[in-house]
C-alpha cells in the first residue's frame, strides 16, 4: 500500500514479541482462561512446524497441513492459515516462494489470536 499510494512512510519491520513459550504478545492474552492458556502454545508450534515443511511443499499443501493439524485439537479453532507473499500480502499459488509468510488466526474460545512466521 506504501508503495502503490507513494506515501512518504517507511516501515521497518521487526521481531514479534513471544512469551517463553512462544505464544506472541498480545493484550488479548490477558482474557484467556487458565485452561485456554496452556493450549494456545500449540499455534506457535504449528508455524514452526509449517516453516520447517514449506521448502518441500507446495502452498496449498501446506495449509492443508496445519489446518488438519487443528482438526483433533478441540481447545482451539483455526479461523484460517494462508501462505502469501510477505511484501503483497497476496496469497502464494504453487511453489513456496521467497519472502513466503504463514499467517494464521485462531479462536480460543472467543478470543481471537492472530500470528505469522516467515516460511522461506
Amino acid at each position: 500500500m506504501v508503495n502503490n499510494l507513494q506515501l512518504p512512510v517507511e516501515i521497518i519491520a521487526c521481531p514479534i514479541s513471544r512469551e517463553s513459550d512462544g505464544l506472541a504478545m498480545s493484550s488479548r492474552n490477558a482474557r484467556l482462561n487458565d485452561e485456554m492458556r496452556l493450549a494456545v502454545p500449540f499455534i506457535y508450534r504449528q508455524l514452526q512446524l509449517a516453516a520447517k515443511n514449506a521448502p518441500e511443499m507446495l502452498a496449498k499443501d501446506l495449509e492443508l497441513f496445519v489446518a488438519k493439524s487443528f482438526e483433533n485439537y478441540h481447545s482451539l479453532r483455526l479461523e484460517y492459515f494462508v501462505v502469501a507473499d510477505g511484501d503483497t500480502l497476496q496469497p502464494i499459488k504453487g511453489h513456496i516462494t521467497p519472502n513466503a509468510y504463514g499467517f494464521i488466526a485462531v479462536f480460543a474460545g472467543d478470543i481471537r489470536l492472530i500470528d505469522n512466521i516467515r516460511l522461506i
